[in-house]
């Protein structure tokens, strides 16, 4: 078996570790499409993995399929430069509706991004830095303070 495969398989047993699954569950709650015997092979390496079940195994997973066959995310694209228009910007921070749907954008997409930055696709809390609390205040202009009481109000933080 190559080093490849051999990484493949380890990282397939991995992930459902951390999603504490059984491969019965696996095969229950695919309804039967991801066997357990062939989850179990394909996580021993004894068993090929065909791109159409690889693509399966990914979906079923919600990650992305290049994470499940390299162990890395797709190349970002090349940066370009952006010209904001500061006119346009004012006024959409002036518009209250505006501005409560940007702040819940701003926070989700954060979020999201420091989940997938950190492969954690299916986790069900997430510990943030003090510099992700700050990138989080500065974005939205917001005190450390206000912040904390804007994701206590939207429910996001739990407290200790």
């Amino acid at each position: 078996m190559t080093n490849q495969l051999i990484d493949i398989s380890a990282r397939l047993r991995t992930i459902r570790r951390k999603r504490t699954l059984t491969l019965k569950q696996i095969e229950k709650m695919s309804h039967g499409r991801l066997g357990a015997v062939s989850m179990g092979a394909y996580e021993r390496g004894t068993r090929a993995l065909s791109v159409s079940k690889a693509i399966e195994i990914a979906d079923f997973y919600q990650i992305p399929l290049n994470f499940l066959l390299s162990g890395k995310e797709a190349e970002s694209r090349q940066a370009q430069s952006l010209v904001i228009d500061v006119r346009e910007l004012r006024s959409l921070l002036n518009n209250e509706i505006a501005q409560k749907k940007m702040t819940t954008v701003v926070i989700s997409s954060y979020l999201t991004g420091i989940l997938n930055q950190r492969n954690d696709f299916n986790a069900q809390l997430l510990s943030l830095r003090v510099s992700d609390a700050q990138n989080i205040s500065m974005m939205l202009n917001l005190t450390m303070q206000q912040t904390t009481s804007l994701l206590q109000e939207h429910k996001l933080l739990i407290t200790r």
